[in-house]
């Protein structure tokens, strides 16, 4: 399980154990560590002699039971002890402050790549977006977008839209078009994630050299408590129409900034007044008829 699953991570990523020998030996190592280290996975063996500052740190490791991290090579080492002899070791690059920023953000942020770069205006615009339903991936997104859509980051990076639009790909194609065709939108949505909601979001395409599509990225808000929020009030607001028409009460508004008024027909008619014949916006019309 450990192996399927660290194969698929982008950092290098090794399962070490400790040796009848007291040394150091690598059992696995993914791609990117064996790119890393140089040679092959057959060619992997001890690296207690290579590395001998992982000699303590392994030790340490291994000794307390507990994950220790540690820096080198402007490099963040996760050293993970799997038992009492195995541990597993991962490097990632040492977070920046856009990593801060991004992580932290109340926003949902993220970004997609795809397998290949496609030449949007000069190809088959429907084959195309199908290529890009299977082979568009999430490379980089932080945890209020994870929120959003409802699953952890592990399980969200790399998928393709099919992973998470199968229940409306046609509003998915829609969507995509228009990016496609103008390279950045601003709209509201109804997002088919775990459970539907509505969401406001930016959508900024990327594109190469040659001016192909690369990808897009995109910060996204979740809209619905503001969305339900805007019904509420609609409804409140027709049932005191509701109210007002039925009992016939005469109600006015006063604007001090502006100096207009606002007399609804019941109050008009009350006077004498024809709503539709009557300045009955105008203060001054109002001033004059006071006595």
């Amino acid at each position: 399980m450990f192996v399927r699953l660290a194969e698929t991570r982008a950092h290098p990523t090794a399962l070490l154990r400790r040796a009848e020998s007291g040394e150091l030996v690598i059992l696995w190592a993914n791609r990117a560590a064996v790119a890393r280290l140089g040679g092959d996975t057959g060619s992997l063996r001890s690296i207690s002699a290579e590395y001998p500052h992982w000699e303590a740190v392994c030790a340490a490791a291994l000794a307390s039971g507990r994950p220790i991290e540690t820096d080198a090579e402007n490099l963040v080492y996760s050293v993970t002890p799997l038992d009492a002899h195995t541990l597993a070791i991962e490097s990632r690059p040492r977070e920046s402050r856009f990593d801060m920023l991004f992580s932290q953000f109340i926003d949902g942020v993220f970004f997609m790549q795809l397998d290949e770069p496609i030449d949007w205006h000069n190809g088959d615009k429907e084959a195309l977006l199908d290529y890009a339903f299977d082979h568009l991936r999430i490379t980089m997104i932080n945890e209020a977008m994870c929120e959003q859509i409802g699953r952890p980051r592990n399980e969200l990076l790399g998928t393709v839209p099919r992973d998470r639009w199968v229940r409306s790909a046609e509003a998915w194609r829609r969507n995509m078009h228009v990016l496609y065709d103008q390279g950045q939108v601003h709209h509201s949505l109804c997002a088919k994630y775990e459970n539907d909601h509505w969401v406001e979001g930016a959508y900024v395409c990327t594109y190469d050299a040659q001016g192909r599509i690369t990808g897009h990225y995109g910060t996204q808000r979740d809209v619905n408590n503001e969305r339900e929020a805007a019904l509420e009030l609609a409804r409140s607001q027709h049932r005191l129409e509701l109210a007002i028409e039925g009992g016939e009460i005469g109600v006015w508004e006063y604007d001090p900034v502006r100096h207009t008024v606002i007399y609804d027909r019941h109050w008009m008619a009350r006077f004498g007044f024809d709503l539709d014949r009557t300045p009955w916006t105008e203060t001054q019309w109002w001033a004059n008829r006071m006595h």
